[in-house]
């Protein structure tokens, strides 16, 4: 079964702490508290990708299941954790070229697209196609790469995750909703800075000596 979000484990939470701290009949309120905790998850929508923080790992949604491009040196970990998200014993593999096809996934030699439903935005999956193509014909591309030159789609790929770590993206009616690592955690004092590539000046002010 599909993880319970937050809400649903605070539910359980407190369903299960009614049941046991009071003796009365109405303590058994907290079943239906319960209950409703366990079933949230039917209401949890998974992602219709993830990139991994190293982009070696890139999932596309597969119908209930998932499916898996895999590089050399990809966490096995995090394959298992991803596996566990959508509720799945197991992921596909990708193929390396050639064709592949699943629900509402269709892979060529260089591209995979994905349109999880038909009034749904398309993603693309680079797998060695130029990417002058698929930024032109879908709303977002994904790259274990990094993509070069002016690209008219949103891009998630090698640079977004070395500066934003792991994303997860949703393709919905209404567009794109990308969340990455660091949009998650927020700008909080533990949270490092942006990277920056070796040669560029930092941004930050410099300090001053008192």
């Amino acid at each position: 079964m599909p993880p319970i979000p937050a809400w649903g484990l605070g539910l359980c939470t407190f369903g299960t702490l009614w049941l046991c701290l009071w003796r009365a009949r109405w303590r058994l309120l907290g079943v239906p508290l319960l209950l409703l905790g366990l079933a949230s998850g039917a209401w949890q929508r998974p992602p219709d990708i993830l990139v991994s923080a190293d982009a070696r790992l890139i999932g596309l949604r597969a119908g209930q299941g998932l499916a898996v491009q895999k590089l050399a040196g990809a966490s096995g970990l995090t394959r298992g954790d991803w596996s566990r998200l959508y509720g799945a014993t197991g992921d596909t593999l990708l193929p390396k070229a050639g064709r592949f096809s699943a629900e509402g996934i269709a892979c060529t030699t260089g591209t995979c697209v994905l349109q999880p439903a038909p009034d749904a935005p398309a993603a693309v999956l680079l797998r060695g196609a130029a990417p002058a193509e698929a930024c032109a014909a879908a709303a977002l591309v994904v790259s274990a790469e990094p993509v070069r030159g002016h690209c008219a789609a949103q891009v998630v790929d090698r640079f977004a995750v070395w500066r934003n770590g792991a994303h997860a993206i949703w393709l919905e009616p209404g567009g794109v909703r990308v969340l990455s690592d660091r949009a998650a955690r927020g700008t909080r004092p533990w949270v490092p800075s942006v990277p920056v590539p070796r040669g560029t000046p930092s941004q930050d002010p410099p300090a001053t000596i008192e």
